[in-house]
């Protein structure tokens, strides 16, 4: 008996007789199963958390009570991409009976199972009486796996069945995944029959809906297309609640000819009686065992080979060793987790010299394949030379809480406005040293909530949530910290996402009026930052008020989505006035409105989503005027919809997220025109890698990708190569690196990860595997400082990040190491390992100095110098640090040098120089050349030179 605790950890698995489950059946040509999404259930809900899944969208007697599956189009179209060019059955001859694998798992309620095994079998037994002229046999091919709080692990290749006891519910399938309520008054054999055929392809008799009529007709002439598609089932309206005790149908429904249904009560796909139902029609039976082949079913479970960690130091290689019991298995390497060629057959894989930790995954493959599992390869020293000054830069709060520094605004360039959980706002001064207090009036009233606030020239227009007054806008003078109001909503007026958002010399702003609806009514405002130009712009019910209107400046007018009862959801526009705020054009006509989302603008044309009767959701285009209102690509052909988010413009051209219905969910780009919209890389290949955070970045396009495995790292187009998408590093090798925030600093890019050591921390990356590293861990350990809100003001990064005593307002420093000629400066590493090693060359050279801080004495030429890290054993490559003279530095005049002497034809001439940066200026014609301290300079034969010629040097130019 298998038995999985709360946790999900496995206490016990034992196989009955030590009998290898690899054994019971023959190695199909392919396995794999197919994940059906219901609409009512989250996607990515497995039989983990199946019940949760049951418990958050509903019961499942609540609208169904036999069976909660909802066979619609997405249900027919999933399979009908399965069988596509699959031979079918013949129906004139027997065929090879295919054994379907069911693994039970069974929740014990006070210790004690909530249906004992031998149930199981014995309604088993019955349930393949019903599929035995399908030539299918259900088989039992694992341990019962018995949990209390949480379902065991999924068994791949098999049909998971989760028996559970409810007060609500009977029998749900999603994927190759059911769940049967115990308790429910249904016969047990009938919901398992049921939700079986569901796995194996099988609708309802009654098709797509499960709340209305079906629209197959009684003669059948629409058979192929409409209700469960299968001709040798009649027409169903539905029979739940129409079945009376004799197995009788009670309905009196016509379809829409007029005649009377006449269904098929018996029918095991139809909501008849429990006691009625007990038959397959031959061309559902047909079409099951059609199904399970293409799904390459396969009873077996394989362990997977005993593998371990390892790590190694850079450049070095590593062979790893897996084993297994199984004498007859084959162990398989891959650098994927899902999908790929095997990079290496046998027990042992050996890598190449290696730069940058990373995961490898292997798995046993006997009769059946094993789950892969994941070994690391770590490289020793992690972390690189941390040449960073970073801390807190205010403490506004120095309780656990923190202040909460949100909404960082760049007030003209000189200064960082911001404001924190407690209704306080701040800057820092001009010379970025402190923070001070700028208005206070709203603080620490329980009351009164800052939900926004927007720059207008010298002032700041705050946005007000009070919940006894009501909303209000006012306006906070930047130079005197004094505060007036500039509209006070009242009562009438709820709780408002204001969405704050200047254009030119006009904030905009979106008020939720409850006066005349209790659910509210949108309204579009306008301020200029005085109280005698603040008023309302447009009335624009019946806009839902808490929804995100999209507010979009284009061209010196405002972009934003507005609703109307004869358009639905459509494109709105607005100058400022009643008037000129309107609907630009009806997208998808009629009142279902076309759905618009991820608008931006680029280079006077606004590219958005949206959705039609056509096309689906698909991407468009506009100018602002109907005309030039249109679709720009149908990514995904016919009415699929390609599901567009993450819309950027970078570097003249347009980067999103898309799904083709090819692909799922991958980066595309596009110029502006429809044939030069085009998926960029299929990276994941199998399902989609969902990329976003777009950011253009030294020669290219940087972005958050889900790999194969589905781990989240950073990728990137490399823009001297268009189209050639690489991963950068393996940020995490364990898991996904939760990378976020993607930020340009300094020449370096600045983001938010995890390596699965430090929690959420800041990284940098310039653009290389072995240049992206961690910068500091804040919160110490596997803690999380989950910085956020970065921001560039001068030579300094602001953010914020929880150090574990609350979260507050940071900055962050990369040391310039430049200094006056013949001075000194001193490098200092953060780096937490045992020793540090600086050097004047990349590989071997001279040791310069060794510990985490060097002073460099009397510099007078630029040079590079380059650290290295060593834990004890592995020593890292060397991380190059350049030292410059710094061009503001006061310069020092030499006399002029003059020359004497006539050069022959033949005859190189050489100067001798004796500053640093010194450059020459030939007194003749187009002669100019600049060369370094203490280095000869030649020019080559031929160069004619005057006698006495003279050259004013110099170090470092001359400040005016």
């Amino acid at each position: 008996m298998q038995i999985i605790s709360k946790h999900g950890i496995e206490i016990e698995n034992k196989k009955p007789g030590g009998v290898p489950h690899s054994k019971h059946c023959a190695k199909p040509e392919q396995s794999h199963l197919l994940v059906i999404p219901d609409m009512r259930f989250n996607k990515f809900c497995s039989l983990y958390v199946l019940l949760t899944c049951l418990l958050l969208f509903g019961s499942l007697s609540a609208q169904t009570p036999f069976c909660d599956v909802h066979t619609d189009s997405s249900f027919f179209a999933q399979f009908d991409q399965l069988m596509a060019g699959k031979p079918t059955r013949s129906k004139k001859r027997s065929a090879p009976v295919i054994e379907v694998p069911l693994v039970f798992h069974v929740e014990l309620q006070n210790g004690n199972p909530v249906i004992s095994e031998a149930t199981i079998n014995s309604k088993l037994a019955v349930v393949n009486t019903y599929f035995v002229s399908a030539d299918i046999r259900l088989v039992n091919c694992e341990p019962v796996i018995y949990y209390t709080e949480t379902s065991g692990p999924n068994i791949k290749n098999s049909v998971n069945v989760n028996f559970y006891a409810s007060s609500s519910g009977c029998g749900v399938a999603i994927g190759s995944y059911i769940a049967i309520n115990v308790n429910c008054n249904r016969t047990m054999e009938h919901i398992l029959a049921h939700e079986v055929g569901h796995v194996l392809g099988l609708p309802h008799t009654h098709g797509p809906t499960n709340t209305g009529t079906t629209t197959e007709l009684v003669d059948g002439s629409n058979c192929t297309t409409n209700g469960d598609r299968f001709c040798d089932t009649p027409a169903d309206p539905n029979l739940l609640g129409l079945v009376n005790g004799s197995c009788m149908y009670t309905g009196s429904g016509t379809d829409a000819n007029g005649d009377m249904y006449q269904p098929d009560v018996t029918n095991i796909m139809s909501y008849g009686r429990s006691s009625c139902i007990d038959k397959f029609s031959q061309e559902q039976l047909d079409y099951m065992y059609d199904v399970a082949v293409a799904l390459g079913y396969a009873c077996c479970r394989v362990d997977p080979p005993e593998v371990s960690d390892t790590s190694i130091c850079s450049g070095e290689s590593v062979t790893i060793v897996a084993t297994t019991d199984i004498v007859t298995a084959t162990i398989k390497w891959y650098d994927q987790k899902t999908g790929g060629t095997p990079i290496a057959t046998g027990p042992e894989l050996t890598t190449g010299p290696l730069y940058n930790s990373r995961s490898y995954y292997v798995e046993t493959e006997d009769s059946c394949t094993s789950d892969r599992i994941r070994v690391l390869v770590t490289i020793r020293p992690d972390g690189g030379l941390q040449l960073i000054d970073a801390g807190i830069f205010a403490d506004l709060d120095t309780s656990s809480q923190g202040s909460g520094p949100y909404n960082l605004t760049i007030l003209g360039d000189t200064a960082l406005i911001f404001n924190t959980s407690n209704n306080y706002i701040y800057f820092t001064n001009t010379e970025m040293d402190t923070v001070e207090l700028l208005a206070d009036t709203f603080g620490n009233d329980p009351d009164t909530y800052l939900s926004d606030f927007e720059v207008l020239g010298d002032q700041v227009i705050i946005a007000l949530n009070n919940f006894n007054t009501g909303p209000s806008l006012w306006s906070l003078d930047l130079h005197n910290g004094s505060v007036q109001t500039l509209h006070q909503f009242g009562s009438g007026y709820g709780y408002s996402n204001y969405w704050l958002t200047r254009v030119d010399d006009i904030v905009f702003a979106q008020l939720n009026n409850e006066s005349s609806d209790p659910n509210g009514v949108a309204e579009l405002w306008k301020t200029n930052g005085t109280a005698a130009g603040t008023e309302l712009v447009k009335d624009l019910a019946p806009s839902f008020p808490f929804g995100n209107f999209g507010f979009t400046p284009f061209n010196g007018q405002l972009i934003f989505v507005a609703s109307t009862l004869d358009y639905g959801e459509e494109l709105w526009i607005s100058d400022g006035t009643s008037a000129n705020t309107m609907m630009v054009k009806d997208l998808n006509p009629g009142p279902d409105g076309s759905q618009i989302g991820s608008m931006i603008e680029s280079e006077g044309l606004l590219y958005f989503s949206a959705f039609d009767s056509t096309y689906g959701s698909e991407l468009w285009v506009s100018d602002g005027t109907p005309g030039r209102t249109e679709i720009l690509a149908d990514i995904n052909p016919g009415m699929g919809g390609s599901s567009i988010y993450s819309l950027v413009s970078l570097n003249g051209s347009l980067y999103f997220t898309a799904d083709d219905g090819t692909h799922g969910s991958e980066p595309f780009k596009s110029d502006g025109t429809p044939e030069g919209t085009q998926l960029l890389e299929d990276i994941r290949g199998d399902g989609g890698s969902s990329p976003s955070y777009f950011t253009l970045y030294n020669g290219g396009v940087y972005f958050l990708a889900y790999g194969p495995g589905f781990d989240g790292e950073l990728y990137r187009e490399n823009l001297s190569q268009p189209g050639t998408v690489e991963r950068v590093k393996d940020i995490n090798p364990t898991g996904s690196s939760g990378l976020s925030e993607l930020h340009i600093h300094d020449e370096l890019l600045f983001f938010r990860a995890t390596n699965g050591t430090h929690g959420s921390e800041l990284w940098q990356s310039d653009g290389t595997g072995p240049g992206t590293q961690l910068v500091i861990d804040i919160n110490p350990g596997n803690a999380s400082a989950s910085p956020g809100s970065l921001t560039t003001l001068g030579d300094r990064l602001f953010f914020t990040a929880n150090d574990g005593t609350g979260t507050e307002l940071w900055s962050l420093n990369i040391p310039q190491y430049a200094t006056c000629y013949d001075e000194s400066l001193t490098i200092v590493s953060g780096s937490s390992v045992q020793d540090i090693r600086w050097y004047d060359a990349s590989e071997e050279g001279n040791l310069l100095h060794q510990g985490a801080s060097f002073t460099l004495e009397n510099i007078t030429q630029n040079q590079m110098i380059y650290g290295e890290l060593s834990d004890g054993t592995c020593t890292s490559i060397r991380y190059p640090v350049p030292v410059t003279i710094s061009p503001e530095c006061p310069c020092i005049d030499i006399s002029p040098l003059t020359i004497d002497e006539t050069f022959g034809s033949d005859d190189n001439f050489i100067l001798h120089g004796s500053g640093d940066l010194i450059t020459p200026s030939l007194f003749l014609p187009g002669a100019d050349m600049s060369f370094k301290a203490a280095t000869t300079v030649s020019l080559t034969a031929g160069f004619e030179v005057q006698s006495g010629a003279q050259f004013q040097v110099q170090i470092a130019p001359c400040q005016e």
